[in-house]
């Protein structure tokens, strides 16, 4: 690398330890969002330099403790102070005399600087590829491109890292629900590693969903493969789930819980019934309200209690509006003899102390 090649790549991880340090300081606004998200899809160099910036803040890990405080304090007392006060590590405690001067920008700066530490002393060791996280929040989704061009649109609640190296493009979903369009690349293939579970792809589009330890994968094109995330000496082991690798085609769906695994392939419009959550819609036709509320529960902050069998029992279809679950709710009372009451951390519905002698217990169509 040249001399102008050097001071070009110091520049973006300059630039890049800026905006993480902004962005883990959690002031930038959705604006300022997107357009860091554009310049990560637009500009190569920069996407490197920002993946070296958020390895080095995975290892800030390494320095919350006592232990980590007390290193970077034998290596420059007064940025130890900094930083501790900036929020990362534990700060040594300072001198009397010595004035506070803090603000929110001057803490953002002392972040980036520490951060460029972190991508200096990182750059010494081969740690293998980087991995990169990405979140929503509840009720929240997202879609995100890899450089490779995949594209993965992520669901409410949802964690994953994505770790792109030269043989494999390996993916960890802990949580929540994904939707996987794979570019096509024989010599890296796209593995998905969720619960106990591996998914591995070429080329393909899939729905993934972990919920309450339960692993859910829809295919919609192509093909992949299901295995345990075992050592290859426990495959075949018929004692544990998925004993043997499972292939599924479009439309195959395949469920791994406590009980066992469970196949059943799927019509056109069930895929797009559940897949529709990507277009901020959930779809249900003659559901039963219990099923529907499970549903729904994950785009809620507060818990959902349905008051008696007879509430659960009810079937309910249509289409709800993710981002205005609560116009469901609504729609509830109007159409059946049941009360939605909302306190500060729950949600409980329960039928009328009266009920409506002409009031039906199916047939509800809510579009929103």
């Amino acid at each position: 690398m040249s001399k102008s090649d050097l001071e070009k790549f110091d520049d973006l991880t300059a630039e890049a330890a800026t905006w993480r340090a902004r962005e883990r300081a959690g002031d930038m606004i959705s604006r300022e969002r997107a357009e860091l998200e554009a310049r990560l899809a637009s500009d190569t160099a920069f996407a490197d330099a920002y993946l070296g910036v958020l390895r080095a803040d995975d290892a800030l890990d390494a320095f919350q403790g006592a232990a980590g405080a007390d290193l970077l304090a034998s290596l420059d007392p007064e940025l130890a102070r900094d930083i501790g006060h900036a929020g990362l590590i534990p700060s040594p405690p300072r001198p009397w005399w010595q004035p506070s001067r803090r603000g929110m920008g001057w803490m953002s700066t002392v972040a980036a600087s520490f951060l460029l530490l972190a991508v200096a002393s990182l750059s010494l060791f081969d740690r293998g590829p980087m991995s990169t996280m990405y979140e929503t929040s509840v009720g929240e989704s997202r879609t995100i491109m890899l450089k490779d061009g995949s594209v993965i649109t992520l669901n409410t609640d949802t964690r994953l890292s994505v770790a792109l190296a030269s043989q494999e493009r390996r993916i960890l979903l802990e949580r929540g629900e994904a939707y996987f369009d794979v570019a096509k690349d024989k010599a890296r293939p796209f593995v998905v590693v969720v619960g106990d579970e591996i998914v591995r792809a070429v080329g393909t589009e899939f729905n993934i969903r972990r919920r309450s330890d339960i692993t859910n994968v829809m295919v919609t094109e192509g093909v992949v493969e299901v295995k345990k995330n075992l050592p290859d000496a426990t495959q075949g082991d018929t004692s544990r789930p998925l004993p043997v690798p499972v292939s599924l085609k479009v439309g195959d769906d395949l469920t791994v819980d406590h009980e066992g695994v469970r196949t059943n392939t799927l019509s056109a419009e069930e895929l797009a019934q559940r897949t529709s959550w990507r277009r901020g819609m959930l779809h249900f036709k003659a559901k039963r309200l219990d099923a529907v509320v499970q549903e729904i529960q994950y785009y809620l902050d507060k818990e959902i209690i349905i008051a008696s069998d007879d509430v659960a029992d009810l079937m309910v279809g249509g289409s709800i509006n993710t981002q205005n679950v609560a116009s469901f709710l609504k729609g509830l009372e109007l159409n059946f003899p049941v009360t939605v009451i909302e306190r500060d951390s729950v949600i409980i519905i329960s039928y009328r102390e009266r009920r409506d002698a002409g009031a039906t217990a199916s047939g509800l169509a809510i579009i929103l």
